[in-house]
């Protein structure tokens, strides 16, 4: 039944992609497709307010980062009815490879195009490339030009809306940026995290982050592991945990009761309802939770 089930998925899936294209759909509707939510946010910005164009998201708004994500017949519906698809890149959406390989008509837009990616701290994904990269607000900026580029060529009826739409993002970006380096500034110390993605987040402002702490989510490390990482926080005086929303932090709560280290949680962007506000909105929270942090150290 498993292998029956497997099949008729597979033949759905190719039949929806057969149909994919990069033309407009026949009510005149531009049809863009996001990967997840990060994604999703910075697309929203781009195209808001353009004229008969259409952004919807492809995951689950509860669905996180898509490492172990699996494409249902939902998804190839959706991927069969949009004119193009805005992926981040850099091996998040591994999930695509066979898809885009039995059909050449999915027309992607790789928002990584031009971003030198860190190498990965070895996660449980197994990916050479720590892909996270819309945390650095400097990538984000290369992030919205490559979306703006691909929308401009495949649809510029709405070119107008997309450039400036575009400018008063990076406007806003650059405005934020210089928060993070004006609050930052003179502030230092070690942290660590539970997801590589942060590395992105704090690098850039001067702050280390001494050990990722990777695991299945919702998996807490075996003790031997645990204990190591228990010893090198106490070694290392290090006074501050980054967590995230998206899963448990017991590993987190005992790793704090036997260090004494203050548990902080940041948000990176990968699940709840997401508005062409939510990268600035939510960035700019995170800002907030990393002074109050590291300002008590």
């Amino acid at each position: 039944m498993k292998r029956l089930l497997s099949i008729i998925l597979a033949a759905l899936c190719m039949a929806a992609l057969v149909s994919c294209g990069s033309t407009e759909t026949d009510n005149g509707e531009y049809n863009i497709l996001t990967s997840f939510n990060p994604i999703y946010a910075l697309t929203l910005r781009i195209a808001d307010g353009a004229e008969n164009v259409k952004v919807e998201n492809m995951a689950a708004p509860s669905t996180g980062c898509l490492h172990d994500y699996q494409l249902t017949t939902a998804d190839m519906m959706k991927l069969s009815k949009s004119d193009i698809f805005i992926i981040n890149g850099g091996g998040m959406e591994s999930f695509m490879e066979k898809a885009m390989q039995a059909s050449d008509n999915i027309n992607v837009l790789d928002t990584s195009a031009g971003i030198e990616m860190l190498p990965s701290t070895g996660g449980h994904d197994g990916s050479e490339y720590n892909s996270h990269i819309w945390l650095s607000i400097s990538n984000a900026k290369k992030q919205a030009e490559n979306i703006r580029n691909g929308l401009v060529a495949e649809n510029p009826e709405n070119k107008g809306i997309y450039e400036k739409n575009t400018a008063d993002f990076l406007n806003e970006l650059e405005e934020l940026d210089n928060e993070y380096k004006t609050s930052l500034d003179g502030v230092s110390g070690k942290v660590i995290s539970f997801h590589e993605g942060i590395i992105y987040l704090l690098g850039g402002y001067g702050i280390e982050v001494t050990e990722i702490i990777e695991t299945e989510p919702g998996v807490s490390p075996d003790p031997s592991t645990l204990a190591e990482i228990i010893e090198d926080v106490k070694s290392s005086g290090i006074h501050v945990i980054f967590t995230e929303p998206q899963y448990p932090d017991s590993t987190a709560q005992v790793i704090s009761r036997e260090t004494g280290a203050e548990i902080y949680t940041l948000n990176p962007l990968v699940t709840g309802e997401m508005s062409r506000d939510s990268y600035v909105t939510i960035m700019r929270e995170n800002l907030q939770v990393i002074v109050s942090a590291l300002k008590q150290q």
